[in-house]
């Protein structure tokens, strides 16, 4: 049976910023250095997957043009997951795989004479993301290394396939394996220390940021080729979109400013210095922040009509106590 196109190509324009990386195209997945525990996937020529199973599971055999397409602007990463030195291999099967929040990426394995999928996430044979990081963690289960697939989402080997994590696999990975000075390994770091829990307490890690690590768009644009290029070498580097602002607040107790991203995290700013306070949790992050009394309050449901009833995000910025409702969708 064929896969079925689950999305279409969206289109992202960003008014300030000339000759933006197509959705959906080539531009290379992030590969930042980090400690040597950690290896990635590597880029490879397109025609070291095999044609055959991208016939057989992408394209319809009267589709004159199907693999055409999937040639011209999908992408193959290699990588030995089981350490029996023959590479397992990562295929973005092109633009009909990818939309406006972000592209489908498949693994497959060679059993014998055959290529098999070893990756599922949920109802998906692959897994979808905006921010891919490929990378093969020094974490081993059953001879099967695990795998660092997004920002913050890991798989591991579990009754011959690759499932996501639980929350609870997150305290088993390192800290060190990662360039603790990087905010964007900020993510992963966050996850490791706190997962997704209800409750925690928040010990702020703290990151030198550059300028366009955050893109707030002025309200009246001005050509600046410097800062566009800036703009476009962050999108580039990190994998994905650019880190939109969406909502603020100035928080003059505690000298910050609050700000929330679209499609990402809330952070907290201090200069050129910034902590991730909790990462995205549903698809458009959180579009409304309020500082009432101690509390810092984050709204994801920002739908005409009304408030909430009750927040996503709440932050005590007196104990640190961060409270989080929200599941993502």
């Amino acid at each position: 049976m064929k896969m079925a196109v689950s999305m279409a190509a969206g289109v992202l324009l960003l008014s300030t910023v000339a000759a933006c990386p197509e959705i959906g195209g080539t531009e290379p997945v992030m590969h930042r250095a980090t400690n040597s525990a950690v290896q990635h996937f590597v880029a490879i020529a397109f025609d070291k997957f095999p044609r055959s199973v991208i016939m057989r599971d992408f394209c319809d055999p009267d589709d004159g043009d199907c693999f055409r397409s999937v040639r011209s602007t999908g992408g193959v990463w290699a990588g030995d997951v089981n350490g029996d030195h023959i590479d397992e291999l990562i295929l973005f099967p092109g633009s009909q795989w990818a939309g406006s929040g972000g592209r489908n990426y498949f693994l497959y394995q060679r059993r014998g004479g055959v290529w098999q999928l070893i990756a599922r996430a949920d109802e998906n044979r692959g897994w979808f993301t905006d921010r891919p990081r490929l990378e093969i963690l020094p974490v081993s289960r059953n001879g099967y290394h695990d795998l660092r697939i997004d920002v913050i989402e890991c798989l591991k080997w579990s009754d011959g396939k690759y499932v996501p994590y639980d929350e609870a696999d997150y305290a088993g990975l390192v800290p060190t394996w990662f360039d603790q000075r990087d905010p964007h390994q900020a993510e992963i770091l966050w996850a490791i220390r706190h997962g997704k829990t209800e409750r925690s307490r928040l010990e702020p890690q703290w990151f030198t940021i550059s300028p366009p690590f955050f893109y707030d768009p002025p309200e009246q644009p001005k050509k600046n080729p410097q800062d566009a290029q800036a703009l476009l070498q962050e999108w580039h580097d990190d994998g994905g979109l650019p880190r939109m602002v969406r909502a603020t607040v100035d928080d003059g107790e505690q000298n910050l400013r609050w700000v929330s991203l679209t499609r990402a995290g809330v952070w907290g700013i201090r200069g050129s210095r910034a902590f991730l306070l909790v990462p995205r949790l549903s698809y458009l992050g959180v579009c409304t922040l309020e500082i009432k009394g101690d509390w810092l309050i984050g709204y994801e449901d920002c739908e005409p009509g009304g408030e909430p009833s009750e927040p996503d995000v709440r932050y005590n910025r007196r104990t640190r106590e961060l409270q989080i409702s929200s599941s993502e969708e």
